[in-house]
């Protein structure tokens, strides 16, 4: 029966993977030389879907006289460093989302996110399923990022195809893929991923 869709395309934090409390783990790391303790909890509540500027403005004030911008921000590159050391070593892919990309034979897949791809290709490597995505699209491919169109717009354009399927956990992700003109499936968390896809995907076929 034909498909509806052509491809099928992921964000990955909070989709495929869930790398948040590995950035807050790297970020902790690197704080700590300038006497700022990082909690999961602060980190979860505060820092998640911010831009990393305004994280690290959050940062400072987590120490008592608070500390710095600029001293914090200086820190970015060594806990960029550190979060590609974390994720390389273990894993951020589920085996249920590596069976799913297994199952999904006759689409194009990709990787559509806000993020540098330097920070998702590492864990894409590490589960042995970077061969399995045709293109991915990070930040620095685009002019602007999400909510906007452009990420997956050059998704589209990169695979030549028309029809396509994101899969999201944000707001600012689902607006970005339809106004790309995609239809999007919504998730709560990596472990909801499998079961909405093949739904999302039986339900296109039943035409």
């Amino acid at each position: 029966m034909l498909k509806h869709y052509e491809a099928v395309l992921f964000d990955f934090d909070g989709v495929l993977a869930d790398s948040e409390p590995l950035h807050c783990a790297a970020w902790a790391d690197v704080l700590k030389p300038l006497g700022i303790s990082l909690d999961w909890e602060s980190y979860r509540r505060y820092c998640i879907g911010i831009p990393d500027r305004q994280a690290a403005a959050y940062f400072c004030h987590l120490r008592h006289p608070p500390a710095g911008f600029d001293a914090v921000w200086a820190l970015y590159p060594a806990k960029s460093r550190r979060f590609v050391e974390l994720i390389s070593s273990q894993p951020a892919i589920s085996p249920a989302t590596i069976d799913l990309l297994s199952r999904l034979n006759g689409y194009q897949l990709g990787v559509v996110t806000a993020t540098e791809r330097a920070f998702v290709e590492p864990a894409l490597v590490a589960s042995g399923i970077r061969d399995r995505f045709a293109i991915v699209i990070g930040a620095e491919d685009v002019p602007r990022t999400k909510p906007a169109p452009d990420p997956y717009r050059l998704a589209l354009e990169r695979l030549g195809v028309r029809r396509a399927l994101a899969v999201e956990d944000s707001d600012t992700g689902e607006q970005s893929a339809r106004a790309a003109g995609l239809d999007v499936v919504r998730v709560e968390s990596p472990e909801d991923t499998p079961r909405a896809v093949l739904a999302c995907l039986d339900q296109s076929t039943a035409i």
